[in-house]
């Protein structure tokens, strides 16, 4: 999934899929997504865990707006999680929404 806008760091496959870099480091990052996804490594999660985090996240304060910043995703991405019309998640992006802490509330 993209991050809003931004270019991705070198040796990540987004920045090798999204931004078109065929650095060294951006191909070995690739080629191991490729490897597992051929071994059958699960790359994405169902989104009802991921969801329901997102739900307590702004019943306890968060804006949709700030969550997005906080996390580094669109908008786009949160709400069609949060919608069901997303029924699965890419594992960073579980991981990285499932990271903020439902006690924390946006400062």
């Amino acid at each position: 999934m993209s991050r809003a806008g931004q270019v991705q760091p070198h040796g990540t496959r987004t920045r090798y899929a999204l931004n078109g870099c065929r650095c060294t480091s951006c191909r070995a990052a690739h080629a191991a997504y490729e490897r597992d996804r051929k071994a059958g490594v699960r790359l994405s999660v169902p989104s009802g865990t991921v969801r329901a985090h997102l739900e307590q996240l702004l019943t306890d304060g968060w804006g949709l707006t700030e969550l997005a910043a906080h996390v580094g995703y669109d908008r786009s991405t949160l709400r069609h999680i949060l919608s069901g019309r997303r029924q699965w998640t890419a594992s960073l992006t579980a991981e990285d929404i499932l990271s903020v802490p439902v006690s924390e509330v946006a400062a």
